[in-house]
């Protein structure tokens, strides 16, 4: 705990955690590729609590990417990060 009273911790994977700052309890990774995309939402509620991984691969068509959004909202995830090494 902070001495601000927050708690804090940063995922890099799920077998590595690192102390920082919690700002989104609720977050998705998504790794970007051509024909797909591989997503991770983490649920991480408080220090005390196992973080919960939630994976799933979508496909970059559009009824896919429309899964891909029905998913974020079945969790209640409106943090997204993307990374791509290609331009898409």
């Amino acid at each position: 705990e902070n001495t601000d009273g927050s708690q804090c911790f940063f995922f890099l994977s799920k077998e590595a955690v690192f102390m920082s700052r919690v700002m989104y309890p609720i977050a998705c990774g998504i790794d970007v590729n051509k024909k797909k995309l591989a997503c991770t939402i983490i649920i991480a509620e408080s220090m005390q609590v196992e973080p919960v991984y939630h994976h799933r691969k979508f496909s970059t068509h559009n009824y896919d990417l429309v899964k891909l959004v029905d998913w974020l909202d079945h969790y209640d995830c409106h943090c997204v990060c993307m990374e791509s090494t290609g331009k898409y």
